[in-house]
């Protein structure tokens, strides 16, 4: 997500509040859903905000189930295909889920 930033979609995080949804196209926390199918509900929010603050020495730090990463991956691989339309199907999706077990 970090890498977000050089490409021009890093998420707002200066908006995140507890409760708000995350808009997937505008990269910006909102108090209320937008009009699109392209966000993430209130927990799933959360968990990018939480994402955007992890770094090396801090991510022991941070606990997410098994379930939660899995998720995580998926919200992150769909929202660099939103931003960059020829964004190439990764293969190496398994290892990554499998490295989460």
């Amino acid at each position: 997500m970090r890498l977000s930033r050089f490409l021009g979609f890093y998420p707002n995080l200066d908006d995140y509040m507890a409760g708000g949804y995350f808009n997937l196209r505008e990269s910006v926390f909102l108090s209320a859903p937008p009009v699109h199918r392209d966000f993430l509900q209130p927990q799933e929010a959360e968990k990018v905000q939480l994402m955007m603050r992890m770094d090396f020495p801090t991510m022991h730090l941070f606990q997410m189930s098994h379930a939660e990463r899995n998720r995580l991956l998926e919200v992150v691989l769909f929202y660099y295909r939103l931003h960059l339309p020829d964004f190439p199907e990764l293969k190496s999706l398994s290892v990554l889920q499998a490295l989460y077990e």
